[in-house]
């Protein structure tokens, strides 16, 4: 044994101490997160679970959507923290699981520069800032789990079972995840034989999810969802697209390098995707690569990146949450094969330390840029998922400060978005603007007035100012969510002595 080979940690410790690495940089990456309250659709799930929207009785999403907001409930609405710090964890967790896989076939370092890479990869900014992006994370935290129990060589590999169905429970484009599972990479001496038994049931609870998910029409899947909704599912040249980014946006997580990072193609990315297909191709010539893993991680992430390919209108970077696992694996695959024999060494462990360093800073980086870019109105970022989550903030304060009346109605108008129109375009535009329109989805259409607020009756939104019947309020607001209310009468009386240009219908 060499003295570098015996000064570097080895065994259980330094598989451990992989996964505890990789946890670290994962939260360090997203630890901004904390700070910020609801938004958009994390309104849904908690009205769910308030009584206020309809539960969730099917599979579809029911971890996320309906057991993880009830389960939640007893920490209130004052702060969402709570909720962004298990997300944090989750991830953390996630994280620190895939590397004790990894670890476990390819050696600590090579584990770690693996899960690094998942732990702090920009794309799962959205899931990680988003409470209700914890589907995302729930998911891959069960196919990981899955993972480990499968390659057990006790009954506990039966487990697998039940941590792929909460996976299925979570987010439904793991379905081809049991495809991939013969592919995977061994152990060594203590992997058992293949169980086919146990990949049958596991592809069975695919297929039964699947004919669930038809049967109950999600998205309207089985009855026929138009071209332009938002979910239309369609088979045509988007499909190549979307591969294209998805591809491009995984081999190219670097600050340095990007365009930006908005959810939609993009097509400057598609000569990286390229290179990455070309690079992996020819590392099926690579034994050493091949049988490490190499392609069965490409194959894994394409895998569970397929279902959601078909989708027209919507191309996520959050998406890559479960693909980039597969993708991990390849990385650590190609860290052992550059290693061979001393994938355990004190010179392995420097560069998988280095690796999973840099791909930590470079996403804090790019993860800080992403949230505080400023929009082109300086009062608002160009990340509308945090723009949304502090303009709820303060329409939440400037609400709670009122003390409005049990069951007082909310109409909710912004007088200096029709001045702004009115001063660019000469006069006011009969439909809402942007600064409207952000307000209103920051909001969800008034449905967080609702849960935050269900002693107020109804609640509006007005482009054009009419007059609502006492005991209502009118909810005065800035673009950035600051916000006064006033009494009708008193918004009548201002408008009288200082009309504003299409204030009135």
């Amino acid at each position: 044994m060499n003295s570098a080979r015996a000064s570097a940690p080895r065994g259980n410790a330094a598989t451990w101490i992989a996964a505890l690495l990789a946890a670290a940089a994962g939260a360090w990456v997203f630890r901004g997160s904390l700070p910020y309250f609801f938004a958009q659709d994390d309104y849904l799930g908690l009205a769910r679970a308030r009584g206020i929207a309809p539960a969730l009785t099917g599979p579809w999403r029911w971890i996320p959507g309906q057991a993880y907001f009830a389960l939640m409930r007893p920490f209130g609405l004052a702060s969402a923290a709570p909720y962004h710090a298990v997300s944090l964890a989750a991830h953390a967790l996630c994280a620190a699981l895939l590397a004790l896989w990894l670890a476990r076939r390819l050696g600590a370092p090579a584990g770690l520069a693996g899960a690094g890479y998942f732990a702090a990869h920009p794309s799962l900014y959205t899931a990680l800032y988003s409470v209700s992006g914890i589907g995302e994370i729930l998911a891959s935290l069960f196919v990981v789990a899955t993972l480990l129990f499968f390659s057990r060589a006790d009954r506990l590999r039966w487990a697998a079972v039940l941590t792929f169905a909460a996976a299925l429970l979570s987010k439904e484009s793991v379905l081809l995840l049991p495809l991939a599972l013969p592919a995977l990479p061994a152990t060594g001496a203590a992997t058992p034989p293949s169980d086919r038994r146990l990949m049958l049931v596991l592809g069975a609870l695919s297929v039964a999810m699947a004919v669930a998910l038809f049967a109950s029409d999600v998205f309207a899947v089985r009855s026929g969802i138009g071209a332009g909704a938002a979910y239309a599912i369609s088979f045509g040249p988007h499909v190549f697209t979307n591969a294209a980014t998805y591809v491009g946006w995984a081999a190219q997580p670097w600050l340095a390098l990007a365009h930006g990072f908005e959810d939609a193609v993009e097509p400057q990315l598609f000569p990286v995707a390229a290179i990455a297909a070309l690079l992996v191709l020819a590392g099926m010539a690579w034994p050493r690569w091949r049988r490490a893993g190499g392609a069965a991680g490409a194959a894994l992430f394409l895998l569970l990146i397929a279902p959601v390919l078909p989708l027209a209108h919507h191309t996520y970077h959050y998406y890559l949450d479960a693909p980039l696992i597969g993708a991990a694996l390849a990385i650590a695959a190609l860290f052992a094969s550059a290693f061979g024999a001393a994938r355990e060494g004190r010179a392995a462990w420097a560069v998988g330390i280095g690796a999973a360093a840099l791909f930590a800073s470079n996403g804090a980086a790019f993860v800080h840029t992403i949230e505080t870019h400023p929009f082109t109105d300086p009062r608002l970022r160009a990340d509308a998922l945090v723009d949304r989550a502090l303009i709820a903030e303060r329409i939440t304060n400037g609400l709670a400060a009122a003390r409005l009346p049990e069951g007082t109605a909310v109409a909710f108008w912004s007088p200096w978005a029709l001045i702004e129109q009115a001063r660019a375009g000469g006069t006011a535009s009969p439909s809402e603007s942007y600064a409207e329109f952000n307000v209103r989805a920051a909001l969800m259409d008034g449905l967080a007035v609702r849960v935050l607020f269900p002693n107020l009756g109804a609640v509006s939104f007005l482009h054009q100012y009419r007059t609502p019947p006492p005991p209502a309020r009118v909810a005065l607001y800035e673009a950035n969510g600051t916000l006064r209310v006033m009494e009708p009468a008193a918004v009548d009386s201002i408008l009288a002595a200082h009309p504003i240009p299409g204030a009135r219908p």
